[in-house]
């Protein structure tokens, strides 16, 4: 994000106002607005503003000035944010926007978190967890054993499993499922 805060934001929007005479925008306006757009509940305050394709909220404070709803939380109830530092979830929501869910901390901090709570995977999913998946461990190890253990073919093994082609191939070639140790034995046991 090119602008990182509400401050930098209304004094952006104070720069417009004094050059095109438009009503000005406050910190107190801003916060209503904001606050519109949260559906509150017992656990986490979700954001039902605008969706960036990550998953997280964006807010837009004044025109042509966007930035996460998340720091814009946390900002409104804290009060600024370093501009160095990220707003982290301690819920793991993208669109919590809740103040007592946010924290602050430098990247590093946020890596180590996000490695804590196992999603430091570079945003892949793997195994069942990837909503692409069409095998499961036991029939990724099955296919493998088939095809390199007891020489079927590529094409039988998919026929056999219930699977495409393609997705056997990607297993037998180690494209994917790479996580899942080769079977010794046609029970699929290691």
């Amino acid at each position: 994000m090119k602008y990182r805060s509400i401050a930098v934001a209304l004094g952006f929007h104070d720069s417009i106002v004094t050059r095109s005479r438009l009503c000005p925008v406050t910190l107190e306006t801003i916060g209503q607005r904001f606050w519109s757009f949260v559906q509150k509940s017992d656990q986490c305050w979700l954001w039902s503003g605008h969706r960036h394709k990550s998953g997280y909220g964006m807010f837009t404070p004044v025109k042509h000035y966007t930035l996460w709803a998340h720091r814009a939380s946390y900002e409104l109830s804290h009060g600024n944010i370093n501009s160095r530092l990220c707003v982290l979830h301690e819920c793991d929501v993208p669109l919590c926007v809740r103040p007592d869910h946010l924290w602050q901390g430098t990247r590093a901090d946020n890596t180590k978190d996000m490695r804590a709570k196992g999603r430091a995977n570079g945003g892949r999913s793997y195994g069942v967890t990837n909503h692409r998946a069409v095998l499961t461990e036991d029939l990724a190890r099955l296919a493998r054993y088939m095809v390199q253990e007891q020489h079927y073919t590529i094409r039988h093994t998919a026929t056999v499993l219930g699977a495409t082609y393609n997705a056997i191939h990607a297993v037998v070639t180690g494209r994917t499922w790479t996580h899942v140790r080769p079977s010794t034995h046609a029970t699929g046991t290691t």
